[in-house]
C-alpha cells in the first residue's frame, strides 16, 4: 500500500496597519500547508485521493504542487496622534495544523473524509471556520458548491454576498439589509422584507441543471427564518413572462403555505414542469435547516426534501410533458421569486449552498449538525481526489 505523503506549501502576503492608513506589506514563503483564493483569504487547503488499491482511500499530494494566491494577516500597532489618541488595529483568525484523511487507520473507501486544523484568534473572538470541498476535474480544483455562501461579515456585506466557491458566484445585494449579529449562528445573515429586497447572482452556466434534453443532479441548503408561511421564494433562476418580463424558468425553492416547495420547468417555460411539496408546516420566527436534492432523472420523485436534517414525505406534482430544464440567460435570485415580482422572502436567510451533486440524507444530516469539516462515504468514489479548503471568519473579517 502506497504510504500517506501530505506535503503543502504557505503563501503569505502580510499586511502592516500602520497609523493613519498607511500601508506597507511583503511577502513570505513557508512551509506547511497552501493558501489559496486571495480574494476571500481562503487560508488552508489538503487534498487526499481515493484509489483502486485493496480498495482502500490513499491519501496523496503532489509535491510540485504550488499555489500564487495570498494569506493575510493582522498585527497589532499603536501609534500615537497629536492629540494623543491611538489607533489599533485587530488581528485576524488563524487556521494551523491542517491534515485531510479518512478516518480510520485503514483508509477503507466506507470511511468518512475528515478535515482537521487548528483555529486561533488573538482577540479571543468566536470563530466560524467556512469550508468549501472540491473535486479534481482533470484540471483543477473544483468546488462541489457551485454556490457557497455563508453570509458572514467582512467590509462590504452590505453590498456584496460573497461565494467561497472556486466558481466566485459573488450576489449583489440590493436592498435586503445584512445583519452581523444575525443568522442562525449570531455572525451574518441577509433580511428580507419588502418587494424590493434581494440578492442578485448574475447567471453562469453551473448555475443551471438542465440543457433542454437532460437534467443533472443538484442540492440546495440553507437556513431560513420566515416571518410569514406564505409566497417566500428563497432562491430560484426564474422568471414568469409577465409583461416586459422574458419567460425564462428553470427551477424555484420556497415556502408554499409553510411547506417547502421545489418547483422545476421544463425547456424555460413554465406550462410543463414538476414539483414535490414537503409534508412540514413550518412555524414562524423559528430557524429551521432545508434541503431540497435532486437526481436528475425528470421525474417528480426524483425529488426529496429535508427538514432539519430529516427527510420530508412528499407530494409530487406534474404538469406537461417534462423533459428537462434548460440553461436560459436568467440571473438567480436569492430572497425573491426575480427582479421586478412582488414575491419576496419575509425573514432572513443564511448558510445558503447550492451543490451540483445529488447529496445523499447523511450528508445533509452532516451539514444540518454544523460538521462542515466532513465527506461522508455515499459522496466518494474509486479514483477522485478531493480538497479542502477552510476560511475562518471572527464575525468583522476573513482570516487565514
Amino acid at each position: 500500500m502506497q504510504k500517506n505523503k501530505l506535503n503543502w506549501k504557505l503563501y503569505a502576503v502580510v499586511f502592516f496597519i500602520i497609523a493613519l492608513a498607511l500601508l506597507h506589506h511583503y511577502g513570505t514563503t513557508y512551509t506547511g500547508f497552501a493558501a489559496s483564493a486571495p480574494e476571500k483569504n481562503v487560508a488552508v487547503e489538503a487534498n487526499i485521493t481515493t484509489g483502486k488499491t485493496n480498495s482502500t482511500i490513499l491519501p496523496t499530494a503532489s509535491t510540485s504542487t504550488t499555489s500564487s494566491n495570498e494569506e493575510e494577516q493582522a498585527f497589532t500597532i499603536l501609534a500615537g496622534e497629536s492629540s494623543g489618541n491611538q489607533i489599533t488595529s485587530f488581528a485576524l483568525p488563524l487556521v494551523e495544523n491542517v491534515t485531510l484523511n479518512a478516518t480510520s487507520p485503514q483508509n477503507l473507501t466506507s470511511d468518512n473524509l475528515t478535515l482537521h486544523f487548528d483555529v486561533f484568534d488573538a482577540d479571543g473572538d468566536s470563530v466560524k471556520n467556512i469550508t468549501d470541498w472540491r473535486l479534481w476535474n482533470g484540471t483543477d480544483f473544483e468546488s462541489i458548491a457551485v454556490l457557497n455562501m455563508p453570509f458572514e461579515n467582512h467590509s462590504s456585506a452590505s453590498s456584496t454576498a460573497i461565494d467561497y466557491s472556486t466558481f466566485g458566484n459573488n450576489g449583489t445585494v440590493v436592498s435586503a439589509v445584512f445583519n452581523a449579529t444575525g443568522g442562525k449562528d449570531g455572525k451574518g445573515a441577509y433580511t428580507f422584507t419588502s418587494s424590493g429586497n434581494q440578492i442578485i447572482v448574475p447567471d453562469s452556466s453551473e448555475l443551471s441543471f438542465g440543457n433542454g434534453t437532460q437534467d443533472f443532479p443538484f442540492t440546495i441548503t440553507a437556513w431560513i427564518n420566515a416571518k410569514s408561511t406564505s409566497g417566500n421564494p428563497i432562491i430560484s433562476k426564474y422568471s414568469s413572462g409577465e409583461p416586459g418580463v422574458p419567460t425564462n424558468a428553470e427551477y424555484v425553492l420556497q415556502l408554499a403555505a409553510g411547506k417547502l416547495f421545489l418547483h422545476l420547468f421544463n425547456g424555460g417555460s413554465i406550462s410543463a414542469n414538476i414539483g414535490a411539496e414537503g409534508s412540514s408546516t413550518l412555524s414562524t420566527n423559528q430557524w429551521y435547516f432545508i434541503a431540497a436534492s435532486y437526481d436528475g432523472s425528470s421525474l417528480p420523485n426524483g425529488i426529496k426534501l429535508y427538514v432539519n436534517g430529516v427527510e420530508e414525505s412528499v407530494t409530487t406534482s406534474s404538469a406537461g410533458s417534462y423533459v428537462a430544464m434548460n440553461n436560459t440567460s436568467q440571473n438567480v435570485t436569492i430572497g425573491r421569486l426575480f427582479s421586478g415580482s412582488e414575491s419576496t422572502f419575509n425573514g432572513e436567510i443564511d448558510g445558503l449552498q447550492v451543490f451540483h451533486l445529488n447529496l445523499s440524507g447523511k450528508q445533509i444530516q452532516t451539514l444540518y449538525e454544523n460538521r462542515t469539516n466532513l465527506i461522508i462515504n455515499e459522496e466518494t468514489s474509486i479514483d477522485e481526489t478531493w480538497q479542502a479548503c477552510v476560511t475562518p471568519n471572527d464575525g468583522f473579517s476573513d482570516g487565514t
